[in-house]
Protein backbone atom coordinates (compact mmCIF):
# COMPACT_ATOMS: atom_id res chain seq x y z
CA UNK A 1 0.00 0.00 0.00
CA UNK A 2 3.01 2.28 1.44
CA UNK A 3 5.00 1.91 -2.49
CA UNK A 4 1.45 2.83 -4.28
CA UNK A 5 0.84 5.59 -2.48
CA UNK A 6 4.02 7.37 -2.83
CA UNK A 7 3.79 6.13 -6.60
CA UNK A 8 0.58 8.37 -7.05
CA UNK A 9 1.32 11.30 -4.39
CA UNK A 10 5.03 11.82 -5.90
CA UNK A 11 3.78 14.00 -8.87
CA UNK A 12 1.01 15.49 -7.19
CA UNK A 13 3.65 16.84 -4.57
CA UNK A 14 5.56 18.18 -7.69
CA UNK A 15 3.11 19.87 -9.06
CA UNK A 16 2.04 21.60 -6.07
CA UNK A 17 5.34 22.48 -4.81
CA UNK A 18 6.67 23.55 -8.09
CA UNK A 19 8.60 27.05 -8.15
CA UNK A 20 10.45 28.29 -10.38
CA UNK A 21 13.65 28.22 -8.72
CA UNK A 22 16.97 25.19 -8.64
CA UNK A 23 16.36 24.00 -5.34
CA UNK A 24 13.11 23.38 -5.73
CA UNK A 25 13.78 21.82 -9.11
CA UNK A 26 16.32 19.07 -7.41
CA UNK A 27 13.05 18.03 -4.99
CA UNK A 28 11.23 17.48 -7.69
CA UNK A 29 13.90 15.69 -9.75
CA UNK A 30 14.41 13.39 -6.62
CA UNK A 31 10.87 13.14 -6.48
CA UNK A 32 10.58 11.57 -9.90
CA UNK A 33 13.62 9.24 -9.53
CA UNK A 34 11.85 8.57 -5.91
CA UNK A 35 8.93 7.27 -8.33
CA UNK A 36 11.06 5.14 -10.48
CA UNK A 37 12.83 3.23 -7.44
CA UNK A 38 8.79 2.69 -5.83
CA UNK A 39 7.81 1.30 -9.30
CA UNK A 40 11.12 -0.89 -9.89
CA UNK A 41 10.58 -1.83 -5.86
CA UNK A 42 7.03 -2.69 -6.68
CA UNK A 43 8.23 -5.12 -9.51
CA UNK A 44 10.67 -6.83 -7.54
CA UNK A 45 8.43 -7.61 -4.70
CA UNK A 46 5.47 -8.68 -6.68
CA UNK A 47 3.16 -5.95 -5.08
CA UNK A 48 -0.59 -5.79 -5.68
CA UNK A 49 -2.95 -3.88 -4.04
CA UNK A 50 -6.83 -4.17 -4.51
CA UNK A 51 -8.92 -1.11 -3.01
CA UNK A 52 -12.42 -1.93 -3.54
CA UNK A 53 -14.95 -3.97 -5.43
CA UNK A 54 -16.32 -2.55 -8.75
CA UNK A 55 -18.71 -5.55 -9.67
CA UNK A 56 -18.12 -9.39 -9.03
CA UNK A 57 -14.68 -10.66 -9.68
CA UNK A 58 -13.67 -6.88 -10.70
CA UNK A 59 -11.35 -5.19 -7.70
CA UNK A 60 -10.11 -1.78 -8.43
CA UNK A 61 -6.57 -2.53 -7.82
CA UNK A 62 -2.88 -2.45 -9.42
CA UNK A 63 -0.10 -4.64 -9.75
CA UNK A 64 3.37 -4.43 -11.32
CA UNK A 65 4.37 -6.47 -13.71
CA UNK A 66 7.24 -7.31 -16.65
CA UNK A 67 4.97 -5.26 -19.17
CA UNK A 68 4.36 -2.12 -17.12
CA UNK A 69 7.94 -1.77 -15.48
CA UNK A 70 8.93 -1.97 -18.96
CA UNK A 71 7.56 0.83 -19.85
CA UNK A 72 6.77 2.83 -16.50
CA UNK A 73 11.15 2.89 -16.50
CA UNK A 74 11.43 4.30 -19.78
CA UNK A 75 8.13 7.07 -18.83
CA UNK A 76 9.86 8.19 -16.07
CA UNK A 77 13.44 8.34 -17.59
CA UNK A 78 11.31 10.67 -20.34
CA UNK A 79 9.20 12.59 -18.34
CA UNK A 80 12.29 13.87 -16.26
CA UNK A 81 14.21 15.03 -19.78
CA UNK A 82 10.64 16.53 -20.76
CA UNK A 83 11.03 18.14 -17.37
CA UNK A 84 14.97 19.60 -17.68
CA UNK A 85 13.85 20.59 -21.04
CA UNK A 86 10.32 22.50 -20.63
CA UNK A 87 12.22 24.63 -17.84
CA UNK A 88 14.18 26.25 -20.12
CA UNK A 89 11.91 26.26 -23.03
CA UNK A 90 9.69 28.80 -21.17
CA UNK A 91 12.35 30.35 -19.35
CA UNK A 92 11.26 32.28 -16.26
CA UNK A 93 7.10 32.87 -16.54
CA UNK A 94 5.52 32.49 -13.16
CA UNK A 95 2.25 31.26 -15.46
CA UNK A 96 3.72 28.03 -16.16
CA UNK A 97 2.73 26.43 -12.98
CA UNK A 98 -0.30 25.80 -14.96
CA UNK A 99 1.55 23.25 -17.12
CA UNK A 100 3.82 21.82 -14.69
CA UNK A 101 0.46 20.92 -12.79
CA UNK A 102 -1.01 19.02 -15.90
CA UNK A 103 2.45 17.57 -17.01
CA UNK A 104 2.35 16.05 -13.49
CA UNK A 105 -1.61 15.03 -13.96
CA UNK A 106 -0.53 13.34 -16.61
CA UNK A 107 1.84 11.96 -15.36
CA UNK A 108 -0.39 10.27 -12.30
CA UNK A 109 -2.90 8.83 -15.17
CA UNK A 110 0.06 7.21 -17.17
CA UNK A 111 1.31 5.35 -14.13
CA UNK A 112 -1.89 4.43 -13.27
CA UNK A 113 -2.52 2.86 -17.43
CA UNK A 114 0.37 1.26 -16.96
CA UNK A 115 -0.13 -0.83 -13.48
CA UNK A 116 -3.73 -1.36 -14.13
CA UNK A 117 -5.06 -3.93 -12.52
CA UNK A 118 -8.44 -4.70 -15.21
CA UNK A 119 -9.78 -2.98 -18.20
CA UNK A 120 -12.03 -1.14 -15.79
CA UNK A 121 -9.56 0.73 -14.17
CA UNK A 122 -6.99 1.06 -16.98
CA UNK A 123 -10.32 2.76 -18.64
CA UNK A 124 -10.75 5.06 -15.91
CA UNK A 125 -7.16 6.42 -15.64
CA UNK A 126 -7.31 6.51 -19.99
CA UNK A 127 -9.58 9.01 -19.31
CA UNK A 128 -8.06 10.64 -16.59
CA UNK A 129 -5.19 11.18 -19.49
CA UNK A 130 -7.76 12.88 -21.73
CA UNK A 131 -9.22 15.15 -19.17
CA UNK A 132 -4.97 16.06 -17.50
CA UNK A 133 -3.88 17.02 -21.34
CA UNK A 134 -6.68 18.65 -22.86
CA UNK A 135 -5.29 21.75 -20.59
CA UNK A 136 -2.17 21.46 -22.01
CA UNK A 137 -3.30 20.77 -25.80
CA UNK A 138 -4.72 24.32 -25.28
CA UNK A 139 -2.09 25.71 -23.16
CA UNK A 140 -1.58 28.97 -25.33
CA UNK A 141 -5.36 29.21 -25.19
CA UNK A 142 -5.33 30.94 -28.96
CA UNK A 143 -8.34 30.35 -31.02
CA UNK A 144 -6.11 27.48 -32.55
CA UNK A 145 -5.89 26.09 -29.31
CA UNK A 146 -9.10 26.14 -28.16
CA UNK A 147 -10.38 24.47 -31.45
CA UNK A 148 -7.68 22.04 -31.58
CA UNK A 149 -8.62 21.12 -28.13
CA UNK A 150 -12.47 20.70 -29.07
CA UNK A 151 -11.06 18.61 -31.77
CA UNK A 152 -9.15 16.30 -29.57
CA UNK A 153 -11.95 15.84 -27.00
CA UNK A 154 -14.42 14.93 -29.63
CA UNK A 155 -11.75 12.19 -31.36
CA UNK A 156 -11.22 11.18 -27.81
CA UNK A 157 -15.05 10.92 -26.16
CA UNK A 158 -15.62 9.08 -29.51
CA UNK A 159 -12.63 6.55 -29.02
CA UNK A 160 -13.90 5.91 -25.43
CA UNK A 161 -17.23 5.28 -26.22
CA UNK A 162 -16.56 2.29 -28.62
CA UNK A 163 -13.82 0.77 -26.26
CA UNK A 164 -16.89 1.03 -23.42
CA UNK A 165 -18.97 -0.63 -25.96
CA UNK A 166 -16.62 -3.11 -26.00
CA UNK A 167 -16.05 -3.58 -22.52
CA UNK A 168 -19.52 -3.83 -22.43
CA UNK A 169 -20.11 -6.71 -24.36
CA UNK A 170 -17.43 -8.60 -22.58
CA UNK A 171 -18.98 -8.51 -19.33
CA UNK A 172 -22.51 -9.68 -21.10
CA UNK A 173 -20.41 -12.36 -22.30
CA UNK A 174 -19.23 -13.17 -18.47
CA UNK A 175 -15.69 -12.29 -19.98
CA UNK A 176 -13.18 -12.07 -16.82
CA UNK A 177 -12.00 -8.47 -17.31
CA UNK A 178 -8.51 -8.29 -15.19
CA UNK A 179 -5.37 -9.13 -16.64
CA UNK A 180 -3.72 -12.13 -17.02
CA UNK A 181 -0.42 -13.72 -18.46
CA UNK A 182 0.01 -16.74 -20.75
CA UNK A 183 -4.18 -16.18 -21.60
CA UNK A 184 -6.05 -18.64 -23.09
CA UNK A 185 -9.18 -17.53 -23.55
CA UNK A 186 -12.36 -20.43 -23.43
CA UNK A 187 -14.93 -19.24 -25.94
CA UNK A 188 -17.24 -17.88 -23.73
CA UNK A 189 -20.65 -17.28 -25.75
CA UNK A 190 -20.54 -16.25 -29.03
CA UNK A 191 -16.97 -15.59 -30.72
CA UNK A 192 -18.33 -13.56 -33.33
CA UNK A 193 -19.85 -11.30 -29.86
CA UNK A 194 -16.22 -11.45 -28.80
CA UNK A 195 -14.61 -10.56 -32.39
CA UNK A 196 -16.71 -7.67 -32.04
CA UNK A 197 -15.59 -6.51 -28.61
CA UNK A 198 -11.91 -6.84 -29.86
CA UNK A 199 -13.48 -4.80 -32.69
CA UNK A 200 -14.74 -1.61 -31.01
CA UNK A 201 -11.89 -1.90 -28.55
CA UNK A 202 -9.18 -1.47 -31.01
CA UNK A 203 -10.42 0.82 -32.68
CA UNK A 204 -11.51 2.70 -29.62
CA UNK A 205 -7.64 2.88 -28.16
CA UNK A 206 -6.68 2.95 -32.67
CA UNK A 207 -8.35 6.72 -31.86
CA UNK A 208 -5.39 7.82 -29.72
CA UNK A 209 -3.14 5.85 -31.32
CA UNK A 210 -3.44 7.67 -34.64
CA UNK A 211 -5.11 5.14 -36.98
CA UNK A 212 -6.26 5.64 -40.00
CA UNK A 213 -9.00 7.20 -40.73
CA UNK A 214 -9.13 8.92 -36.89
CA UNK A 215 -5.41 10.26 -37.21
CA UNK A 216 -6.58 14.02 -37.43
CA UNK A 217 -6.72 15.28 -33.87
CA UNK A 218 -3.10 15.01 -33.99
CA UNK A 219 -1.31 17.10 -36.53
CA UNK A 220 -3.61 19.79 -35.13
CA UNK A 221 -2.89 19.25 -31.34
CA UNK A 222 0.53 21.02 -32.89
CA UNK A 223 -0.61 23.98 -31.81
CA UNK A 224 0.60 23.23 -28.18
CA UNK A 225 3.99 24.04 -27.11
CA UNK A 226 6.74 22.10 -27.60
CA UNK A 227 6.87 19.80 -24.67
CA UNK A 228 3.59 19.04 -24.81
CA UNK A 229 3.91 17.93 -28.91
CA UNK A 230 6.85 16.03 -27.24
CA UNK A 231 4.83 14.20 -24.42
CA UNK A 232 1.53 13.45 -26.92
CA UNK A 233 3.36 12.13 -29.64
CA UNK A 234 6.30 10.54 -27.77
CA UNK A 235 5.52 8.89 -24.22
CA UNK A 236 2.03 9.83 -23.04
CA UNK A 237 -1.22 10.38 -25.02
CA UNK A 238 -0.61 7.68 -28.45
CA UNK A 239 1.77 5.41 -26.32
CA UNK A 240 -0.90 4.84 -23.78
CA UNK A 241 -3.47 4.01 -26.59
CA UNK A 242 -1.04 1.50 -27.80
CA UNK A 243 -0.15 -0.27 -24.24
CA UNK A 244 -3.81 -0.99 -24.00
CA UNK A 245 -4.20 -2.66 -27.46
CA UNK A 246 -1.30 -4.60 -25.95
CA UNK A 247 -2.78 -5.32 -22.43
CA UNK A 248 -6.11 -6.35 -24.45
CA UNK A 249 -4.60 -8.03 -26.89
CA UNK A 250 -2.69 -10.77 -25.02
CA UNK A 251 -3.69 -10.12 -21.23
CA UNK A 252 -7.44 -9.96 -22.11
CA UNK A 253 -7.92 -12.06 -24.74
CA UNK A 254 -4.98 -14.12 -25.77
CA UNK A 255 -3.03 -14.29 -29.22
CA UNK A 256 -5.12 -17.98 -29.68
CA UNK A 257 -8.26 -16.58 -29.57
CA UNK A 258 -7.57 -13.41 -31.47
CA UNK A 259 -6.00 -15.12 -34.50
CA UNK A 260 -9.76 -16.55 -34.66
CA UNK A 261 -11.22 -13.32 -35.14
CA UNK A 262 -11.86 -11.87 -38.67
CA UNK A 263 -11.33 -8.81 -37.58
CA UNK A 264 -7.87 -8.63 -37.31
CA UNK A 265 -8.08 -8.51 -41.00
CA UNK A 266 -9.55 -5.52 -41.28
CA UNK A 267 -7.51 -3.90 -38.50
CA UNK A 268 -4.13 -5.14 -40.03
CA UNK A 269 -5.39 -3.32 -43.53
CA UNK A 270 -6.15 0.52 -41.59
CA UNK A 271 -2.67 -0.05 -39.78
CA UNK A 272 -0.41 -0.70 -43.32
CA UNK A 273 -2.75 2.19 -44.41
CA UNK A 274 -1.74 4.54 -41.55
CA UNK A 275 1.95 3.58 -42.04
CA UNK A 276 1.90 4.24 -45.79
CA UNK A 277 -0.37 7.16 -45.99
CA UNK A 278 1.24 8.82 -42.60
CA UNK A 279 4.84 9.23 -44.66
CA UNK A 280 3.26 10.02 -47.93
CA UNK A 281 1.24 13.28 -46.31
CA UNK A 282 4.80 13.68 -44.36
CA UNK A 283 5.89 14.25 -47.48
CA UNK A 284 4.45 17.78 -48.55
CA UNK A 285 4.50 19.37 -45.44
CA UNK A 286 6.98 22.25 -44.89
CA UNK A 287 6.50 23.07 -41.36
CA UNK A 288 8.41 20.89 -39.60
CA UNK A 289 6.46 20.08 -36.39
CA UNK A 290 3.25 19.04 -38.97
CA UNK A 291 5.72 16.70 -40.79
CA UNK A 292 7.21 14.66 -37.59
CA UNK A 293 3.26 14.75 -36.74
CA UNK A 294 2.60 12.84 -39.69
CA UNK A 295 5.49 11.12 -38.84
CA UNK A 296 4.32 10.09 -35.50
CA UNK A 297 1.28 8.60 -37.30
CA UNK A 298 3.00 6.46 -39.44
CA UNK A 299 6.04 4.90 -36.85
CA UNK A 300 2.61 4.23 -34.75
CA UNK A 301 1.39 2.25 -37.17
CA UNK A 302 4.41 0.02 -37.10
CA UNK A 303 4.38 -1.12 -33.46
CA UNK A 304 0.74 -1.61 -34.13
CA UNK A 305 1.35 -4.10 -36.92
CA UNK A 306 3.70 -6.00 -34.89
CA UNK A 307 1.24 -6.27 -32.36
CA UNK A 308 -1.36 -7.85 -35.11
CA UNK A 309 1.85 -10.44 -36.38
CA UNK A 310 0.30 -12.21 -32.85
CA UNK A 311 3.94 -13.98 -32.88
CA UNK A 312 7.09 -13.84 -31.12
CA UNK A 313 8.97 -11.87 -33.17
CA UNK A 314 6.17 -9.46 -33.99
CA UNK A 315 5.45 -8.50 -30.82
CA UNK A 316 9.72 -8.08 -29.59
CA UNK A 317 9.67 -5.59 -32.35
CA UNK A 318 6.38 -3.74 -31.25
CA UNK A 319 7.76 -3.41 -27.41
CA UNK A 320 11.59 -2.09 -28.50
CA UNK A 321 9.88 0.11 -31.43
CA UNK A 322 7.43 1.54 -28.85
CA UNK A 323 10.39 2.34 -26.65
CA UNK A 324 12.92 2.97 -29.50
CA UNK A 325 10.63 5.30 -31.67
CA UNK A 326 9.84 7.30 -28.09
CA UNK A 327 13.07 8.27 -27.60
CA UNK A 328 13.74 9.38 -31.29
CA UNK A 329 10.70 11.62 -31.42
CA UNK A 330 11.15 13.20 -28.35
CA UNK A 331 14.12 14.19 -29.49
CA UNK A 332 13.05 15.06 -32.54
CA UNK A 333 10.69 17.53 -31.34
CA UNK A 334 12.78 18.80 -28.45
CA UNK A 335 15.33 19.72 -31.69
CA UNK A 336 12.77 21.69 -33.77
CA UNK A 337 11.64 23.35 -30.79
CA UNK A 338 15.24 24.33 -29.81
CA UNK A 339 15.32 25.82 -33.83
CA UNK A 340 12.28 28.01 -33.29
CA UNK A 341 13.40 29.26 -30.55
CA UNK A 342 16.62 30.57 -32.13
CA UNK A 343 15.08 31.08 -35.20
CA UNK A 344 11.54 31.89 -34.76
CA UNK A 345 10.26 29.73 -37.75
CA UNK A 346 9.22 25.77 -37.82
CA UNK A 347 9.08 26.53 -41.71
CA UNK A 348 11.57 23.99 -43.14
CA UNK A 349 12.79 25.63 -46.32
CA UNK A 350 14.15 28.39 -44.23
CA UNK A 351 16.34 25.94 -42.16
CA UNK A 352 18.91 25.71 -45.01
CA UNK A 353 22.29 26.55 -44.06
CA UNK A 354 21.46 26.72 -40.57
CA UNK A 355 23.51 23.95 -39.24
CA UNK A 356 27.01 26.03 -40.09
CA UNK A 357 25.61 28.20 -36.60
CA UNK A 358 24.00 25.04 -34.85
CA UNK A 359 26.22 22.13 -35.98
CA UNK A 360 25.68 19.99 -32.56
CA UNK A 361 22.05 20.52 -32.82
CA UNK A 362 21.91 19.42 -36.37
CA UNK A 363 24.47 16.56 -36.18
CA UNK A 364 21.98 15.08 -33.26
CA UNK A 365 19.06 15.78 -35.86
CA UNK A 366 20.86 13.41 -38.23
CA UNK A 367 21.51 10.67 -36.07
CA UNK A 368 17.92 10.68 -35.01
CA UNK A 369 16.81 10.70 -38.53
CA UNK A 370 18.84 8.23 -39.84
CA UNK A 371 17.26 6.16 -36.54
CA UNK A 372 13.72 6.83 -37.43
CA UNK A 373 14.33 5.27 -41.44
CA UNK A 374 15.80 2.37 -39.56
CA UNK A 375 19.38 2.36 -40.69
CA UNK A 376 22.18 0.85 -38.53
CA UNK A 377 23.93 1.41 -35.83
CA UNK A 378 20.93 2.88 -34.54
CA UNK A 379 18.16 2.00 -32.47
CA UNK A 380 15.50 2.67 -34.84
CA UNK A 381 17.10 -0.54 -37.05
CA UNK A 382 17.08 -2.91 -34.28
CA UNK A 383 13.19 -2.71 -33.49
CA UNK A 384 12.77 -2.73 -36.85
CA UNK A 385 14.65 -5.68 -38.06
CA UNK A 386 12.30 -7.85 -35.29
CA UNK A 387 9.41 -6.40 -37.26
CA UNK A 388 10.72 -7.57 -40.31
CA UNK A 389 11.65 -10.93 -38.54
CA UNK A 390 8.22 -11.01 -37.21
CA UNK A 391 6.54 -10.27 -40.51
CA UNK A 392 8.67 -13.26 -42.50
CA UNK A 393 7.71 -15.26 -39.54
CA UNK A 394 4.01 -16.00 -40.45
CA UNK A 395 4.99 -15.52 -44.27
CA UNK A 396 3.56 -11.81 -44.48
CA UNK A 397 6.35 -10.84 -47.61
CA UNK A 398 3.75 -8.28 -47.87
CA UNK A 399 4.21 -6.32 -44.59
CA UNK A 400 8.03 -6.26 -45.35
CA UNK A 401 7.41 -4.61 -48.78
CA UNK A 402 5.43 -1.91 -46.44
CA UNK A 403 7.92 -1.65 -44.09
CA UNK A 404 10.45 -1.11 -46.66
CA UNK A 405 8.51 1.46 -49.02
CA UNK A 406 7.30 3.50 -45.66
CA UNK A 407 11.09 3.78 -44.58
CA UNK A 408 11.72 5.24 -48.08
CA UNK A 409 9.62 7.67 -47.60
CA UNK A 410 10.76 8.42 -44.01
CA UNK A 411 14.28 8.87 -46.05
CA UNK A 412 12.24 10.96 -48.49
CA UNK A 413 10.69 13.71 -45.58
CA UNK A 414 13.27 13.19 -43.12
CA UNK A 415 17.02 13.43 -44.39
CA UNK A 416 16.84 16.27 -46.50
CA UNK A 417 16.26 18.63 -43.26
CA UNK A 418 19.80 17.92 -41.35
CA UNK A 419 21.45 17.31 -44.71
CA UNK A 420 20.32 20.60 -46.18
CA UNK A 421 20.88 22.78 -43.48
CA UNK A 422 24.80 21.19 -42.31
CA UNK A 423 25.93 20.93 -45.86
CA UNK A 424 24.38 23.84 -47.73
CA UNK A 425 25.11 27.25 -48.13
CA UNK A 426 24.49 29.17 -45.24
CA UNK A 427 22.17 32.21 -45.60
CA UNK A 428 21.99 32.98 -41.33
CA UNK A 429 23.95 36.09 -40.34
CA UNK A 430 22.10 36.26 -36.97
CA UNK A 431 24.12 34.94 -33.68
CA UNK A 432 22.79 31.44 -32.04
CA UNK A 433 23.28 31.15 -28.38
CA UNK A 434 21.52 28.17 -27.41
CA UNK A 435 21.20 27.71 -23.24
CA UNK A 436 23.36 23.99 -21.97
CA UNK A 437 20.32 22.39 -20.66
CA UNK A 438 18.63 22.71 -23.71
CA UNK A 439 21.42 21.10 -25.42
CA UNK A 440 22.14 18.32 -22.22
CA UNK A 441 18.88 17.25 -23.32
CA UNK A 442 19.29 16.59 -26.89
CA UNK A 443 22.60 15.04 -26.24
CA UNK A 444 21.36 12.60 -23.15
CA UNK A 445 18.32 11.37 -25.96
CA UNK A 446 21.63 11.13 -29.15
CA UNK A 447 23.30 9.10 -27.29
CA UNK A 448 20.39 6.80 -26.04
CA UNK A 449 19.68 6.33 -29.70
CA UNK A 450 23.14 4.96 -30.35
CA UNK A 451 23.89 3.08 -27.32
CA UNK A 452 20.79 1.39 -27.40
CA UNK A 453 21.58 0.61 -31.35
CA UNK A 454 25.21 -0.61 -30.68
CA UNK A 455 24.12 -2.91 -27.81
CA UNK A 456 20.53 -3.62 -27.71
CA UNK A 457 21.32 -7.05 -25.79
CA UNK A 458 20.42 -6.17 -22.11
CA UNK A 459 16.94 -3.96 -23.39
CA UNK A 460 16.06 -7.29 -25.51
CA UNK A 461 16.81 -9.44 -22.78
CA UNK A 462 13.87 -7.72 -20.94
CA UNK A 463 11.91 -8.11 -24.09
CA UNK A 464 11.93 -11.53 -24.23
CA UNK A 465 10.79 -12.08 -20.84
CA UNK A 466 7.47 -10.23 -21.61
CA UNK A 467 6.94 -11.94 -25.13
CA UNK A 468 7.59 -15.49 -23.21
CA UNK A 469 4.76 -14.58 -20.54
CA UNK A 470 2.23 -14.25 -23.58
CA UNK A 471 3.52 -17.22 -26.10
Amino acid sequence: MAIFAGLFLLPVISAVVYRDDDSNNLIIYLALLAGLFLSLAAYVNNVSIDLFDVIDNVKFGFFVDSLGIFFAVTIFILWSITFMYSREYFGKDNDNKRFYIFFFVSLISTMGILFSRNLIVLYTFYEALTLGTYPLVIYLQKEKSYTSGRKYLIYSFLGASLILIGILILLVNGVDINFYPERLMENIGSIKMLDLAYLMMFLGFGVKAAVVPFHGWLPKAMVAPTPVSALLHAVAVVKMAVFSIMRVTFFVFGFELVRKFHSTTYVTYLVLLTILLGSLIAIHHNHLKMRLAYSTISQLGYILLGILMLSPDGFKGSLLHFVNHGVIKINLFFIAGIIHHEVGSYQIDKLKGLGKKMPDIFICFLISAISLVGIPPTNGFVSKWFLGIGALGIGKVSYVLVLLLSAFLTASYILPIPITALFFENKHEEEISLKGRFRFSVYILTGAIIVLGIYPNPFIGFVDKIVALVF
